[in-house]
């Protein structure tokens, strides 16, 4: 879990991480179970959270988040949600 944690925290630095390795995908890409997921909730091209991909299914992304109204938890979102910005994959 630590090595996840270094790779969730501080999200703009760890975009630019998975950018640099060919590991990013943009908001249309149906993930998988691991993913890191960025968002973009002011669509201003920043990225305001992350959270990591717990799986996929029924049209839906679902993850477990940290500082998610001062809690971790689950939550769900429709694959391709406007306001997600995209993916990091640890799997080229």
């Amino acid at each position: 879990m630590v090595c996840l944690f270094r790779i969730v925290v501080r999200g703009a630095v760890r975009l630019k991480w998975f950018q640099s390795k060919g590991q990013f995908k943009d908001g249309s890409y149906v993930p998988a179970a691991g993913d890191i997921i960025f968002f973009d909730w002011e669509d201003d091209g920043s990225i305001d959270h992350v959270g990591i991909v717990e799986s996929v299914g029924k049209g839906n992304v679902n993850t477990v988040e940290g500082n998610s109204g001062d809690k971790v938890k689950r939550c769900s979102y429709p694959i391709g949600d406007s306001e997600i910005y995209g993916y990091g994959t640890l799997v080229t």
